[in-house]
């Protein structure tokens, strides 16, 4: 398949050809060459490859959202789409709820209807368990006492997680078994490697949002305690909005009837 992937590729003359890592073009070199007739071409591969032995091809799009920055390409991504049904399987990944619902929610939208929902969870502390045991014994280490608290810690974030014990593995040597002492050593780092990422992120905040998210933590997971929302001088109408907000760029997520932080190691530094 890559063969003919790469014959197609070059049959379109526009400096377009499989790479180490994917499919590279000229226009990185030359930014003035037109983008446009190596998307068209790119996104015409599903239905030539069909053509040439009855593949069916699986595209994953991520951040997708991001695609509102550019005008019109969300039509222009409908317009291959709609004609490839029985040769490819689109999946559209994004960070931000609120936006990806007005892609394919919103009736007016060229890719309304194209999509059906599905919201990607926490991993399973057994699942992460397992990974994390199985990559330090492959490397001479023993994660040790030191599993649980990196469990608590990530609470099922993928991200998260891989620094964690990224950080924990680098406090190991070889042949040793993590501790304690060596979790606290790893959590501090990452907290400090974080510093200046939240700190950013904190000052993208307005005051009710930072509001709300304190008010989250210290109602563990219920924004709308009378003695917190007091205490923080803030209303439940100025909370509400702002959950609203928070959730649509995917700060928060609701977890039943309470709310979370997503990222568990932010939730820890507004804590501190």
């Amino acid at each position: 398949i890559r063969g003919r992937v790469e014959e197609f590729l070059q049959k379109t003359g526009l400096g377009l050809s499989l790479g180490a890592f994917g499919i590279s073009a000229r226009l990185q070199l030359e930014p003035k060459t037109d983008p446009l007739p190596a998307l068209h071409a790119l996104l015409d591969l599903p239905l030539r490859l069909e053509e040439s032995g009855g593949f069916r091809a699986y595209i994953a799009l991520d951040e997708f959202q991001d695609v509102r920055k550019v005008p019109d390409l969300d039509g222009l991504l409908r317009s291959h789409i709609q004609f490839q049904g029985d040769v490819a399987s689109y999946v559209f990944a994004g960070s931000e709820p609120g936006l990806m619902k007005q892609l394919f929610e919103h009736k007016e939208a060229p890719l309304y209807g194209s999509a059906v929902p599905v919201r990607l969870g926490r991993l399973r502390d057994e699942d992460l368990a397992g990974y994390v045991a199985d990559r330090f014994r492959e490397t001479k280490r023993a994660v040790g006492e030191a599993l649980n608290p990196l469990l608590a810690s990530a609470k099922g974030h993928p991200q998260r997680a891989m620094l964690l014990a990224h950080r924990l593995w680098e406090e190991v040597e070889p042949k040793g078994t993590a501790t304690l002492e060596h979790w606290e050593r790893a959590h501090a780092a990452a907290l400090a490697e974080l510093q200046p990422e939240f700190e950013a992120q904190w000052r993208g905040l307005d005051t009710s949002e930072q509001k709300t998210l304190r008010a989250i933590i210290a109602g563990d997971g219920s924004p709308y305690r009378s003695a917190v929302l007091e205490r923080l001088a803030l209303s439940k109408t100025s909370a509400q909005k702002a959950l609203q907000r928070l959730s649509s760029r995917a700060e928060i997520e609701a977890e039943g009837r309470r709310q979370a932080i997503v990222d568990p190691l932010f939730a820890e530094w507004i804590a501190a």
